[in-house]
């Protein structure tokens, strides 16, 4: 029941504005005893972390994804992440998922996508498993607090 995955980057900005970048994969799935995509396998921090969303959109071309966070209670209001693949990331985002995500995605939006996030380099995973861990390299880089913010 899944589709091919596309695997976006993924920039994690700290207060100072120090990041990194990880590959993420999602895997659009069909949960229960649904008929089309209802759920997506988020897998992020080098496959150590994953999570099912809700799926709240992904556009014809599979351009664009919005998934809403998990929340205790229907009543609280959406909170959302509007994924695009590496692929089209310097472009527009489409107007069907800029249209569906203002109108369900109350409140602040955060842009963690920068134009030179694609020049950064990619972080290993021992690089990353020492930023978690605190090592004094990974302090000294700068890598602990951005690692902390995850």
């Amino acid at each position: 029941n899944k589709i091919p995955s596309r695997r976006p980057r993924r920039a994690i900005h700290t207060a100072t504005t120090k990041c990194i970048v990880m590959n993420s994969t999602v895997n659009l799935l069909k949960t229960g005893s649904h008929q089309e995509y209802n759920a997506a396998n988020y897998i992020y921090w080098h496959g150590l972390k994953s999570e099912v969303r809700k799926l709240l959109h992904v556009n014809a071309d599979k351009t664009c994804f919005i998934m809403v966070e998990n929340r205790h209670s229907s009543s609280q209001p959406a909170a959302c992440q509007l994924l695009m693949p590496e692929n089209t990331i310097d472009g527009f985002v489409p107007a069907d998922c800029n249209d569906i995500y203002e109108r369900n995605c109350p409140g602040e939006s955060v842009v963690l996508y920068q134009e030179y996030c694609k020049d950064l380099p990619y972080l290993s995973f021992e690089t990353a498993l020492a930023a978690a861990n605190g090592s004094p390299d990974a302090v000294e880089q700068g890598l602990f607090s951005l690692a902390s913010a995850l």
